[in-house]
């Protein structure tokens, strides 16, 4: 059984590994830093904030670890007009199965 000090460490390396978040709009690849990274018990969340004056179609989210590995991948595509934010987000959960 994983303890909570267990999980705690999980979450935490998991956290450290992430640096970057890429995406594309409009058929570029662009980087962005996270917006926040929250640790909640057994849950990490990543958030990525597009704020507004950047429009078009947004597509193949991906978290990026400090190594320049692709940790995770959203291939949602969102179109976002100028006058709207954006605000996409990576959930993960550890849990003993």
């Amino acid at each position: 059984m994983l303890t909570s000090q267990g999980i705690e460490e999980i979450t935490q390396a998991i956290r450290n590994l992430i640096d970057h978040g890429q995406y594309d709009i409009n058929g570029l690849t662009n980087d962005i830093e996270p917006y926040s990274v929250t640790i909640q018990g057994s849950k990490i969340i990543v958030y990525f904030n597009f704020g507004e004056g950047v429009s078009g179609s947004f597509s193949n989210f991906k978290l990026i670890s400090a190594s320049g590995n692709i940790i995770a991948i959203k291939p949602d595509v969102l179109v976002k007009p100028d006058e709207k934010g954006l605000l996409m987000r990576f959930n993960f959960e550890i849990k003993e199965v």
